[in-house]
Parts: structure tokens; C-alpha cells; sequence
């Protein structure tokens, strides 16, 4: 099933969080640079700190929709 254009709603609901908060994006778009290609990589390190600063701003978001995400699409999107 897919939702405006990504995997799922999760998916697409993290990735405009990251499209269009400022720091996201910069972060992101560096994990992306430093991969340097690996987009694989870039998922996961995307993963570990996007997740991390999403956990801290929002009240109970791990358990909303931690297995949900496709970070891998999230870092094709951003590699683009």
C-alpha cells in the first residue's frame, strides 16, 4: 500500500518531518554526502540520529511507528 507517493503513511510522515524542518534536512542531506553512494549505509545512519532527535521531540513516537519507517527510501529521496 502506498501514501502520496511513498511506501506507507509512517514513511511518508517522517520523511516531510525531515523535507521541511531546517535542521532535518541538513543533517540528513550530510549523513547523505558522507555515505558518499552507499545509500544502504546512509539508511541506517539516518536511522540512528534522525530517530534519535524524532524520539526526543515527540512523546511516545518510538512506539508509534519505529518498525514502520523505510529509512531507505527516506535516503533515496534525499539522495536525489
Amino acid at each position: 500500500m502506498s501514501y502520496n507517493g511513498w511506501s506507507n503513511e509512517t514513511t511518508w510522515t517522517v520523511g516531510e518531518w525531515v523535507l521541511n524542518d531546517e535542521y532535518l534536512y541538513e543533517k540528513a542531506r550530510e549523513i547523505i554526502f558522507d555515505a558518499d553512494g552507499d545509500l544502504e549505509e546512509a539508511a541506517i545512519e539516518l536511522e540512528r540520529e534522525i530517530w534519535n532527535t524524532l524520539d526526543s521531540l515527540i512523546p511516545d513516537f518510538d512506539d508509534l511507528c519505529r518498525t514502520d519507517v523505510d529509512w531507505l527510501e527516506i535516503a533515496e529521496v534525499l539522495a536525489e
